[in-house]
């Protein structure tokens, strides 16, 4: 090691002392890291609740000078708070519920067709 070794920071001469000091140090700076991500992601959260209450507010699209509808600046600054949110908290270790089903319910109409084939290739075979 060069530099700060663990040689050059020994305590009286005990390596063993100094091997705890610099595991000491380094909880500490770890622990102040974990402190500053788990402020941003409060952040985040704010943020999020923040532009959600916007669009609440004035809904979530809005007529440029054409008359098109667009989608409000605050959908996506909700979309990417939440996602920071997360992002950090899954860094953290922290547990988070998952929401119980990611994925919407099928329709039914594609649900009937998919039944509709599995029954044909049955026949053909």
């Amino acid at each position: 090691m060069a530099g700060g070794s663990m040689a050059s920071a020994t305590i009286n001469g005990n390596a063993k002392t100094s091997a705890h000091l610099a595991e000491k140090q380094y909880c500490e700076r770890k622990s102040a890291r974990g402190r500053q991500k788990l402020k941003k992601a409060c952040e985040a959260y704010d943020r999020s609740e923040q532009a959600r209450e916007a669009i609440a507010k004035h809904g979530m699209t809005y007529s440029d000078r054409f008359g098109a509808p667009r989608a409000r600046p605050e959908c996506a600054i909700e979309r990417d708070s939440r996602l920071a949110f997360y992002r950090i908290c899954r860094e953290l270790g922290l547990d988070i519920v998952p929401p119980a089903e990611s994925r919407p319910p099928a329709l039914r109409a594609t649900a009937d067709a998919d039944k509709k084939a599995k029954s044909y290739k049955a026949r053909r075979t």
